[in-house]
């Protein structure tokens, strides 16, 4: 169950899933102000929500709940209220909360009303983050990085790690030569603060030094219309593109996609789909999270800011270099990123926890069978 959105659910999808869309969008971002969860917690639980969830709960007794994200933790407490039978209980984390809004507020360049609510926002992530993980009997990471700083922390189940996987477009085959533009490309969605942060640092450095170089710079995704003002007005050197419906053309005339984001950890969803297009990719070290170590050694990767920028001309005028590190990344990556086998260690590991939770309950028996209830941020376009 999810808010309500604007993406259709997929036809293969209603088959074997039972949809509840919940009516209504989200809460103002203001509502966080005077509420004890962070912002994405404050901005859905809405009234709707909570009807809807409480309905759904008390309606069977469900033997599993899964938490998709840490800003929908206040739904454990709803479990106590509302479920007739103690489920298992699976949390899924897309990143180490407590450690990225830290790090938001402490390289926060906005003024001091900003970042005090940064720093609020830290500390009630930090707290439903923690009273989260230690009431839940499963805790999944999507980078092993992530699942050593949580297996160091109170919990009350196992933590296991499970890389994302890929299922879009694949580019059977490309070449890079000197006759293509000399072009870097900056891909992504730049909605949340720490993308914006993260970007205006890059184009801090990367701007000036690629009209120096000839470089052409372009940025494609999704951002605020003031943001991308701002940057338009300041940054002469760069090309947004904004969001791209299909970025396949955009991707083929790139020699090389930069991935500088120091500011929000976790594993990058655009990596896969920047080698599954055969982009070449130079990164900071703080953006190979979860990347199998296999696919490093195809990438040019960097310690510093600075030391990525410095090192674009010359990578990408070795366009020879650039034409093998697509093909070899692309075979290097070819089924390290399978859906289906993450979701068998995801349906094991349910099935573990289940089995424990079970058995812990009276002495009961472990059972083999069991439907699973996601409740989370999911934006679903309702059928009816």
């Amino acid at each position: 169950m999810g808010l309500a959105g604007d993406q259709e659910v997929p036809s293969d999808w209603r088959d074997v899933m039972r949809w509840r869309t919940v009516p209504g969008g989200p809460r103002p971002a203001l509502t966080s102000l005077a509420s004890t969860l962070p912002l994405v917690g404050a901005r859905h639980r809405t009234r709707n929500y909570l009807r809807t969830l409480r309905d759904v709960l008390g309606s069977a007794d469900w033997d599993v709940v899964i938490v998709d994200q840490y800003g929908m933790g206040w739904v454990v407490d709803e479990l106590r209220r509302h479920c007739p039978n103690r489920p298992a209980i699976v949390f899924i984390t897309h990143d180490h909360e407590a450690s990225v809004t830290r790090q938001l507020y402490e390289r926060s360049t906005g003024n001091m009303a900003r970042r005090l609510f940064l720093q609020m926002n830290h500390l009630k992530a930090r707290h439903i983050e923690r009273r989260t993980a230690m009431r839940a009997d499963l805790l999944t990471t999507i980078t092993d990085e992530d699942a050593e700083v949580f297996r160091a922390e109170p919990r009350g189940g196992p933590v296991v790690s499970l890389r994302p996987g890929y299922s879009g477009p694949r580019l059977a085959a490309r070449t890079i030569g000197p006759d293509m533009p000399n072009r870097a490309l900056i891909f992504g969605s730049f909605h949340w603060s720490a993308k914006q942060e993260n970007l205006s640092a890059l184009l801090e450095l990367a701007d000036p030094y690629c009209g120096r170089h000839g470089i052409e710079l372009v940025v494609a995704g999704a951002m605020p219309a003031n943001f991308a003002k701002q940057i338009s007005a300041r940054y002469r050197n760069t090309r947004l593109f904004g969001f791209v419906d299909d970025p396949t053309t955009l991707f083929q005339s790139a020699r090389l996609a930069i991935v500088a984001e120091p500011i929000g950890g976790g594993f990058k969803m655009k990596i896969p789909e920047l080698v599954f297009h055969r982009v070449p990719l130079t990164c900071l070290s703080a953006c190979r999270m979860g990347l199998p170590s296999d696919l490093l050694p195809h990438m040019f990767i960097h310690d510093t800011l600075p030391g990525l920028i410095d090192g674009l001309a010359g990578a990408l005028a070795d366009t020879d270099r650039l034409d093998r590190m697509q093909n070899e990344a692309y075979e290097t990556a070819s089924s390290a990123f399978d859906w289906a086998v993450r979701g068998r260690q995801l349906r094991d590991a349910i099935a573990d926890a289940l089995r424990r939770t079970s058995l812990s309950a009276d002495g009961a028996a472990g059972r083999s069978e069991f439907g699973a209830r996601a409740t989370g941020q999911a934006k679903v376009k309702s059928s009816a």
